[in-house]
């Protein structure tokens, strides 16, 4: 069972690399929807990283 603190867990690590600038969003061809929302809502970096570190562990329950 995933509970709040490994997601929590997951979380701090995340927003560590974005900080460290150590983390890439994958857009091969298996990837393809990444790619098509990075374009679609034109995401640069600076906007993927303030994305990922907006995250909270709300977002991942229901």
């Amino acid at each position: 069972m995933i509970t709040k603190e490994i997601i929590e867990y997951v979380l701090i690590r995340a927003y560590n690399c974005c900080n460290n600038n150590q983390f890439i969003i994958s857009r091969n061809e298996n990837r393809e929807e990444n790619e098509i929302f990075i374009k679609r809502y034109n995401l640069t970096k600076s906007r993927q990283v303030n994305m990922i570190k907006s995250l909270v562990y709300t977002d991942f329950c229901k």
